[in-house]
């Protein structure tokens, strides 16, 4: 936000276009107001919000030389503990941050808070360092991090921040599918449990004999991934070989289009449109096991392709869910699911998860920047 000044001596204030802008020859941070966001009684003649400016000074304190920050090594395999250490000049500032640096030199930088050393419990204080132990590191973990450490009163008034940054990149152990990544977490960060107002009925579908569709345990949904390959989304699942005593004869995806389909239609056999049901194919078991809680179970993949690559199509919001037949006839099914295109691609890009460039790429030319034509494009490492 930015305070305007008037001649009145009163105030009023109002927001700034976007992310202030480092201009280190005249030593501001810069950026704009849109003058049509001014009180009616407000003008703005002579343009003083076309550029506003906010002027820093460099502490020519001999000591700030000494403020850095360090990871405890640059390369490490997923799983590995390590730590980041900042060092601070000055013994009173107890208070520290880090930020993994975000943005790109043409649209500026900004940071995205990691680690605080009063809300991080792998924090530790020695002397004049401040520890964040990290006891596995993620492949998300990777990207570029800098420190600002202060007085835990005066954030908003001063603070030191580390002469330079630091480079973490953390190699990926766990197997692939495919180039991809696939998260270990449900398919979105949103609650993935049965939605209280979800009933399961007993439905007539095109079988031999009566079907009964149940909620059991024993399937689950693992994750997902954007396949560039195909130019859709793969959702990676895994059921038990038996489930309630009997075998799995059968098991697949069932889809649903969010804003047509209800709650209520997302269960195999459904009458819906909107809502179809895939058995997996020969080639769907994959190698690896993707559960973490049902490790005697199979892991399978499947692509539903994108249907017309529309603005529409990717910010749509899309169900999926497990089912299986057992030897008795009887269909069973998890917990409901949910994803909307464009918010995967951006967790894969801004993580750097698709392990190639050309995924990477993929993400921006066909989603991102047709959903949002300011995306910021960054580069693959």
């Amino acid at each position: 936000m930015y305070v305007a000044l008037m001649q009145t001596v009163h105030t009023v204030t109002v927001p700034v276009k976007g992310r202030w802008i480092l201009d280190q020859a005249k030593q501001c941070y810069v950026n704009s107001v849109d003058p049509s966001v001014l009180p009616s009684h407000i003008t703005d003649k002579r343009g003083l919000l076309t550029r506003v400016e906010i002027p820093y000074t460099i502490n020519s304190d001999t000591y700030d030389r000494y403020n850095w920050l360090q990871v405890s090594r640059n390369n490490v395999m997923e799983g590995d503990s390590g730590y980041f250490r900042v060092f601070h000049s000055i013994t009173n500032f107890r208070r520290a941050k880090l930020f993994k640096v975000k943005g790109n030199e043409t649209d500026g930088y900004y940071g995205e808070e990691a680690y605080d050393t009063k809300t991080y419990a792998g924090y530790e204080d020695k002397d004049n360092y401040s520890y964040f132990n990290v006891s596995a590191f993620k492949p998300e973990d990777t990207g570029e991090y800098i420190s600002v450490f202060f007085l835990d009163d005066t954030w908003n008034m001063e603070g030191r921040v580390s002469i330079s940054t630091v480079n973490l990149k953390v190699t990926r152990t766990s197997p692939e599918p495919t180039t991809a990544e696939i998260t270990t977490q449900p398919i979105t960060e949103k609650p993935t449990t049965e939605p209280t107002t979800q009933e399961v009925t007993t439905k007539e579908v095109t079988t031999e004999e009566p079907t009964t569709v149940q909620k059991v345990e024993g399937l689950e949904v693992n994750g997902c991934q954007i396949n560039h390959v195909y130019g859709g989304v793969r959702t990676i699942y895994t059921v038990t070989d038996t489930i309630q005593g009997k075998e799995v004869v059968e098991q697949g995806l069932t889809y649903g289009v969010g804003g047509y389909a209800q709650l209520s239609d997302i269960t195999y056999g459904s009458s819906s449109p909107y809502v179809a049901s895939f058995a997996s194919s020969a080639k769907g078991p994959l190698a690896a096991n993707y559960s973490q809680t049902l490790t005697e179970g199979t892991s399978y993949g499947m692509t539903l392709k994108f249907a017309a690559g529309t603005v529409k199509e990717f910010q749509t919001t899309w169900y999926v869910r497990v089912y299986a037949k057992l030897s008795d006839g009887t269909i069973v099914q998890g917990p409901i699911n949910y994803y909307v295109i464009y918010d995967l691609a951006d967790f894969f890009y801004q993580n750097h998860g698709m392990g190639s460039a050309t995924g990477h790429d993929y993400l921006y030319d066909t989603i991102l920047s047709k959903v949002n034509p300011s995306y910021n494009r960054i580069q693959f490492y």
